[in-house]
């Protein structure tokens, strides 16, 4: 089935279109699928080792010989053993992938339209939790163990959040931040009438809204914003861009002095961010507690097996790759996952001026993606930590960028 597949969808694209199973699938199933997937895709060049892929051997090793350690050295429940097992495993999927498509070139076209109708199935299951929260009066729904939306205390009252089928809201929000980009360039591109484009576009924002997400929200339009001055910098001669930033300018310092426009604008950020505090509280202490007990007891390596927390039942090391990551694998792994990250985003910079504009967009996008990484879990599900490696992968293989997309 999956030659098939491949052979009418495209060996290196068929990952794409899977996307929804695997999402939808218990991560142990997770898991699976990707390891069943690399035989079919993994060839000789993909094992040219590059300075990431060093880094990221080097993490795992760490990691590896944390868990090993303190499995000996203390009594765990098994179920946070195979959890951790899980965790190690799906780095070194990770790197396979990563492999994979920095040395084998995409079919940028084909996964630009499975893209866009990845976010169709995401804004049908947004519309379903609409119509099931508003019409049916229903206070929450899960298929497999995972919400489609859920009820959350936001802006001092019960409100609906959209979750999708993910383990967690904020994976809409990597969701996002990942293929975003190719869905815009598919609805810019494609033949739909332009109303039905309108509509899609404005769905996508309500959706996106629909999570909840402060950091997800912020940054998101952050990215936006920086992705529409370049793409207007490339556009324009240097002469009309340079007016056109200093009639903006201007129009910015008249508001900040004789108008409530930047009083407004602050306030309402602020109102976001404290928006959800018992999430914010919550998030504190872990972060907090996990730092503390892996400097305690195991700065250098860490404790490798994540135990559970008496906040909300999550494990220590949640809700942030970097805390994560010093909890896991101490000093010496925390340092690897960001000279991963450095590296990563340093070689990305280093091929943006003679970019095409999809390549420049990804890249800003996949940079801030990282600035989430300080409240956010790249492991914390499967598909995205092997997601976030194909896509850098693909943004650095010079072979998908040889004819401008």
């Amino acid at each position: 089935m999956i030659q098939r597949m491949k052979d009418k969808i495209g060996k290196y694209e068929i990952i794409f279109f899977l996307l929804w199973f695997i999402i939808v699938a218990p991560k142990p199933l997770q898991l699976l699928l990707f390891i069943i997937l690399i035989p079919f895709l993994l060839n000789r060049k993909s094992l040219k080792l590059d300075l990431i892929s060093y880094l990221l051997s080097c993490y795992i090793i760490i990691y590896g010989l944390s868990v090993i350690y303190n499995a000996i050295k203390s009594e765990h429940d098994f179920t946070r053993i195979l959890a951790s097992l899980n965790n190690l495993l799906i780095w070194i999927v990770g790197l396979l992938f990563y492999l994979i498509y920095k040395h084998n070139k995409v079919n940028l076209m084909k996964i630009t339209k499975i893209s866009f109708y990845n976010f169709v199935v995401l804004f049908f299951l947004y519309l379903l939790s609409i119509f099931m929260y508003n019409i049916m009066k229903v206070p929450g729904f899960s298929l497999l163990n995972k919400a489609l939306f859920t009820l959350t205390w936001f802006d001092n009252s019960n409100s609906m959040r959209f979750t999708g089928l993910m383990e967690y809201a904020n994976l809409i929000v990597m969701f996002y931040f990942l293929f975003y980009l190719f869905f815009l360039k598919y609805l810019h591109t494609c033949k739909l009438k332009v109303i039905y484009k309108i509509v899609l576009l404005i769905l996508s924002g309500v959706t996106f809204l629909a999570t909840l997400s402060r950091s997800g929200i912020i940054l998101l339009g952050l990215a936006l914003l920086i992705t529409f001055i370049v793409y207007y910098v490339n556009k324009f001669k240097n002469n009309l861009f340079a007016a056109l930033s200093l009639f903006i300018l201007s129009l910015i310092l008249f508001l900040s002095f004789y108008t409530q426009v930047p009083h407004y604008f602050v306030t309402n950020i602020n109102e976001l961010l404290n928006s959800r505090d018992g999430s914010t509280e919550t998030r504190a202490l872990i972060l907090s507690d996990s730092f503390n007990i892996a400097n305690d007891n195991s700065p250098l390596i860490g404790m490798g097996i994540k135990a559970i927390s008496p906040y909300d039942g999550l494990p220590y090391g949640s809700h942030s790759t970097y805390v994560g990551a010093f909890y896991k694998t101490g000093y010496i792994g925390l340092i690897l996952v960001f000279l991963v990250v450095i590296c990563s985003n340093l070689k990305m910079v280093f091929q943006f001026s003679n970019a095409s504009m999809l390549k420049k967009s990804l890249t800003i996008f996949s940079i801030l993606m990282t600035s989430l990484f300080f409240v956010e879990d790249i492991d914390g599900a499967n598909w995205l930590i092997v997601f976030y490696f194909i896509l850098n992968g693909i943004i650095q293989n010079r072979k998908n960028w040889r004819e401008s997309l």
